[in-house]
């Protein structure tokens, strides 16, 4: 059986669905500003989205 990522591999799909919030435990939390962050796994790029208003994070497959 093949894993998530293999067989999800040409889609957008969302890894993880936090309400642990990168951005607030780093002091950072901008409550109504839901910009995007990028993390780089190796050469995999990953887009962290925020809905703030709800407190939670999101870490997809760019």
């Amino acid at each position: 059986m093949n894993n998530f990522e293999e067989e999800n591999s040409n889609e957008k799909a969302t890894l993880m669905f936090s309400k642990y919030c990168i951005r607030y435990e780093l002091g950072l939390c901008r409550r109504g500003h839901n910009e995007d962050l990028f993390l780089l796994n190796n050469k995999q790029k990953l887009r962290v989205s925020f809905d703030c208003q709800k407190c939670e994070m999101r870490i997809m497959k760019c």
